[in-house]
């Protein structure tokens, strides 16, 4: 628990959220809440842009409690689940 997420979601916290596949991503808006692999294992973040580079599209995220983007770069082979709503 990193506290990225901090107050809206937290350990013991569940998420109910739809499974994504890489071409998903033509559907993801920016605010889009998902769950991505990362170098550090799953991320629960909001996408802040997306931008297409070299034939894909490169996503950048931030945690709700974060003040600045993430420096990884999220790929549409890196999506798991977007995020519809928190059982608390």
């Amino acid at each position: 628990d990193t506290g990225s997420e901090d107050p809206v979601a937290d350990k013991g916290h569940f998420f109910i959220a739809e499974p994504l596949v890489p071409s998903d991503v033509i559907n993801l808006y920016i605010g889009d809440w998902i769950i991505a692999n990362s170098p550090f294992g799953l991320r629960a973040h909001h996408i802040v842009m997306m931008l297409p580079v070299n034939g894909t599209i490169e996503i950048k995220t931030r945690g709700t409690n974060c003040i600045a983007d993430d420096k990884e770069i999220t790929y549409p082979g890196d999506l798991r689940y977007l995020i519809r709503g928190l059982l608390y």
